[in-house]
């Protein structure tokens, strides 16, 4: 199911590359652009089919960099941090075991995109991430990751792209993920678009986005997001793998002050979630379904 959902969604981190590739197309100057990224997202509660229930805060905050190395060619960088706080509460198989409660995920990537002709752009995106409990060593629940492939622009409103995603995780096997690109100008005003999502609440998706106004987006999309971290050595799995998965569906509103100065705002439901508690070696001792949960949030972007 989730490498089905995978093929289907590429990659969000594919957005800064195409940025970056568009601005290589038009030749826009060489300096290095930069945006900011601060947001929060509560998750309401999700009542799980083992009993009790759960409901989740997270918080992110990221830090991107653009810049045209000549004219064939461009460099993305980014920075990001984030915390997701859970709530397991109620009597039930999984939240007896009050398996963790607050988890912290870093990462960092470049990107590289190539401009081969009028048409073809080839990519690689390689990326690291740190993620685990607030009580463990960060270092612990490194995994890394890479993007690559390429993007056919069709016309000055279509461009689509194939490529692989290779990932490895926690005490799991690596995955190999076709991925592909889609940037659909359908009208002046309206876009189909794989890019970047809300902050707080990352992963894989496509959207649909609006703009009937200047200072005014309008989005709506769906898109896959899968939590894997290392455990601390003094719960219930010591050293364990907690992981939570969901298919978010949403709208968002985004307004532009002007342009350095954004704010976004979010609302919708996580589908078809997952709570999962392995051990040290990835083999499961627990996991739960849940129900849809609603979910509400707010970014501030800042562009220099």
């Amino acid at each position: 199911m989730v490498k089905r959902i995978l093929i289907i969604l590429s990659s969000l981190t594919l957005s800064i590359g195409l940025q970056a590739e568009e601005s290589v197309s038009k030749g826009k100057s060489s300096s290095w652009k930069w945006e900011g990224q601060i947001a929060t997202l509560h998750i309401a509660d999700s009542d799980l089919d083992t009993g009790g229930k759960t409901s989740i805060n997270r918080t992110y905050a990221s830090l991107s960099a653009s810049t045209r190395l000549n004219e064939q060619s461009r460099l993305g960088l980014s920075f990001g941090y984030g915390e997701g706080r859970y709530d397991f509460s109620g009597n039930g198989t999984l939240t007896g075991l009050d398996p963790w409660s607050r988890e912290r995920q870093a990462a960092i990537s470049a990107s590289v995109f190539y401009k081969i002709d009028d048409h073809w752009t080839a990519y690689g995106i390689p990326s690291l991430r740190l993620n685990a409990e607030n009580s463990a060593s960060m270092t612990d629940g490194f995994t890394a990751g890479l993007l690559t492939g390429a993007s056919y622009r069709f016309s000055e409103t279509l461009t689509l792209g194939p490529g692989i995603g290779v990932f490895d995780e926690l005490e799991g096997d690596t995955s190999f993920i076709p991925i592909l690109i889609v940037d659909w100008k359908i009208t002046e005003n309206l876009s189909l678009e794989t890019g970047r999502g809300f902050a707080a609440s990352r992963g894989p998706g496509l959207q649909l986005r609006w703009q009937p106004v200047e200072d005014w987006q309008f989005s709506t999309g769906a898109r896959y997001e899968k939590r894997r971290f290392r455990l601390d050595d003094k719960g219930t799995a010591p050293d364990g793998i907690g992981e939570y998965s969901a298919i978010p569906i949403y709208i968002s509103a985004q307004y532009e002050i002007d342009p350095s100065f954004s704010f976004v705002f979010i609302g919708g439901a996580d589908t078809n979630t997952n709570t999962r508690l392995e051990n040290k070696n990835g083999n499961l001792l627990t996991e739960s379904d849940g129900d849809n949960a609603p979910f509400f949030g707010a970014s501030l972007i800042l562009r220099f």
